[in-house]
């Protein structure tokens, strides 16, 4: 059943097109990923869905549920209105329900016989859907319903005084009481930590209606959905597959589009090189044969040039980000010796001992609240190599990205921000933003009006010039569209200092970090293991996913599959390359590596489910 249908779709804001010609559909069951670049118009296409906004041009078609909702949207932000007892907030929608009965049976009560049959069918229409809603035992589901969410605890709890993950959580148990055929949600893992993202995960993939995600989250578009709307330059289109699938046939598909895109400039090439020749023999021979031939070759050339292929772009305009850690001799970056930290009356760590070298690749992880980012502001505002708990190598030069952004005032400007950190004249202060997608005209913006995502390229940026070789990096994807992530994390990846980063994106954390620190209680415990392989170790722990035990030289399935994980990425990567190289024939070879491998994959996969 076709719960969802956008067909011919044209909208626009002043005289700029946002989307152009857009269709798709979203059938019952569906699991399906919608991903673009900020700004592309995944919001625009949840309005249209929601009836918030009206198309120019084409058609929004939502399929009528005769029992219950058919589609509930979970907001990207929190309803700044919302208050009151967490189980009331999740049934608020059945309590609306109630009361408007309560209201037509009373005025059936006193309703004139013309007014009655119109109050009756209002009445009929809404206690069906109540019915069907389970209205009656609406309280007794908000209870299963939060325990579902792991919020039994907070039920009597004020919405408003929600952390933000939990606030997340209690919007998705809402609209599991509706029960929608369609749940469309827009970032839901916003404010997750790492356990909170893999229960959401887990719940969405268990969903047994539609579900429609946009989210920049690719660990969370691999594990939910089964197909994926691309969103570019306003056109649509549609992946069959997961993330790390859609990933791989687009690579595929541009190959083969460049080969073609190749042959149409060289086919066009010949006839221009022989419009040139009977262009010169028309002019030498008065013959009017020759010039009927000029004629029908300018034809040809004309429909070819027309018809003519391009050579498709592989990702979105980026950030050229450029972190280049001068060379040091030390090697020690950092070192914490029987550090405590307190905040108020709750001692977040006590004791707690840590060496990072130079060089190494170090996340720190633990659940929503338990220390991580106060300790890297411990770090940038304390450390020194004389403080003695907390040192810092003397040669060593940090840049930090603070995750709630406070490193500079909201009144000064971009110009300010970085001459003072000693980028030298505007000029030279445009030369370095502009490879961070800032305009000229943005030197003069201040700070507190750019967005999350330009905030987080401004941070970036600053550690650039002061020359960082060590970079504290508190959530530096947030708020970033994907291509803004993966120009993160190349960058990361050529940086030859040290890093220390907290990230809830497993995806960006698979390919950046080599070991792991745990907050574990008051201490913190290092693991040296990539953090794919520690967090395998985590939910092994936690009696998920748990295989027979095995020899040590006989890896278990789940092992072969991460270790194809990541050589289908880095294989994937080295295709890039190739493609943005022009080799295609080696672009060739590599594709048909990748579908080979994931072929494999997806057997191994099936096997292990």
């Amino acid at each position: 059943m076709t719960l969802l249908e956008m067909k011919g779709i044209t909208f626009g804001y002043g005289s700029g097109a946002v989307l152009s010609d857009v269709s798709f559909t979203v059938e019952s069951g569906e699991h399906v990923g919608l991903v673009g670049a900020n700004g592309a118009g995944k919001s625009t296409i949840l309005r249209l869905v929601t009836g918030d906004e009206v198309p120019q041009a084409g058609s929004v078609r939502v399929a009528s549920i005769p029992t219950g909702s058919n589609v509930v949207l979970v907001p990207q932000f929190f309803p700044a209105d919302a208050g009151g007892p967490v189980r009331e907030f999740v049934i608020a929608d059945i309590i609306a329900l109630r009361r408007e009965l309560q209201d037509l049976e009373s005025r059936m009560a006193t309703a004139t016989e013309s007014d009655l049959s119109r109050t009756l069918k209002r009445y009929g229409d809404l206690r069906e859907r109540y019915d069907a809603l389970d209205g009656d035992d609406a309280e007794y589901r908000a209870e299963s319903l939060l325990a579902r969410v792991d919020m039994a605890s907070a039920a009597d709890t004020d919405v408003r005084s929600l952390s933000g993950g939990e606030q997340n959580r209690a919007q998705i148990a809402r609209a599991f009481a509706a029960w929608p055929e369609l749940l469309i949600l827009d970032e839901p893992g916003n404010h997750l930590d790492l356990w909170g993202l893999d229960w959401l995960e887990r719940t969405l993939s268990d969903y047994p209606g539609a579900v429609l995600v946009v989210s920049h989250n690719r660990f969370l578009l691999d594990r939910v959905a089964t197909r994926i709307l691309e969103l570019r330059s306003g056109s649509l289109t549609s992946w069959t597959g997961n993330y790390s699938a859609y990933r791989a046939n687009r690579l595929r598909e541009a190959v083969q589009l460049a080969r073609d895109a190749r042959a149409d400039a060289q086919h066009l090439k010949r006839l221009e090189a022989q419009v040139q020749y009977l262009a010169q023999l028309a002019r030498a021979v008065p013959d009017s044969s020759v010039g009927k031939r000029l004629r029908a070759r300018r034809t040809q050339l004309e429909h070819a040039r027309r018809d003519a292929r391009e050579r498709p772009e592989l990702t979105e305009a980026r950030a050229a980000i450029r972190l280049d850690a001068p060379p040091v001799r030390a090697d020690i970056a950092l070192e914490l010796r029987e550090l405590e930290v307190t905040v108020g009356q709750r001692q977040l760590l006590k004791d707690a001992s840590l060496l990072i070298r130079c060089g190494e690749r170090v996340a720190l992880v633990g659940p929503n609240g338990c220390g991580k980012t106060t300790l890297l502001r411990q770090i940038v505002t304390r450390g020194s190599w004389d403080d003695d708990h907390l040192r810092v190598g003397p040669s060593m030069k940090i840049g930090y990205c603070a995750q709630h952004q406070e490193l500079f005032p909201a009144d000064l400007t971009l110009e300010e921000a970085l001459s003072r950190a000693g980028a030298g004249s505007r000029d030279k202060v445009f030369g370095v933003l502009s490879r961070y997608r800032f305009a000229y005209h943005d030197l003069d913006r201040p700070v507190g009006t750019l967005s999350g995502g330009e905030r987080n390229r401004l941070q970036l940026a600053h550690a650039e010039v002061v020359g960082a070789n060590v970079l504290i990096l508190d959530e530096p994807t947030n708020h970033l569209d994907i291509p803004g992530r993966e120009a993160v994390e190349e960058a990361l990846l050529a940086f030859p200092g040290t890093i220390l980063v907290v990230s809830h994106d497993r995806y960006f954390l698979d390919r950046i970090v080599t070991r792991v620190v745990a907050f574990e209680g008051t201490a913190l415990a290092s693991y040296d293991l990539s953090f794919r392989a520690w967090w395998s170790e985590v939910t092994r722990r936690q009696g998920r996913d748990v295989q027979a035990p095995v020899t040590a030289s006989e890896p278990t399935v789940e092992e072969r599959l991460l270790n194809l994980e990541q050589e289908m990425a880095t294989l994937e990567r080295e295709l890039s390359r190739t493609y943005q190289r022009n080799d295609l024939t080696r672009a060739e070879q590599l594709s048909r590596r990748l579908d080979s491998m994931r072929t494999r994959y997806n057997r191994l996969y099936a096997q292990w489910g």
